[in-house]
């Protein structure tokens, strides 16, 4: 995704997000190469402007 992408095309790309207020959180489709569902979370600031982004999998 590129660095400057908005809240609003996040979600055009994602779908509906946990909305927390501060990041967006997401399930993607996609499974991780040691069979780990893959997540991402966005946070965002009080202009909606996403400042942090993370995209890995979810192992536990």
């Amino acid at each position: 995704m590129p660095a400057a992408i908005t809240t609003s095309e996040v979600k055009k790309i994602l779908g509906e997000p946990v909305d927390n207020g501060f990041d967006y959180r997401f399930l993607t489709d996609s499974i991780s190469p040691n069979q780990c569902p893959v997540g991402a979370v966005f946070n965002i600031d009080n202009n909606g402007k996403i400042t942090h982004r993370w995209v890995d999998e979810i192992c536990e």
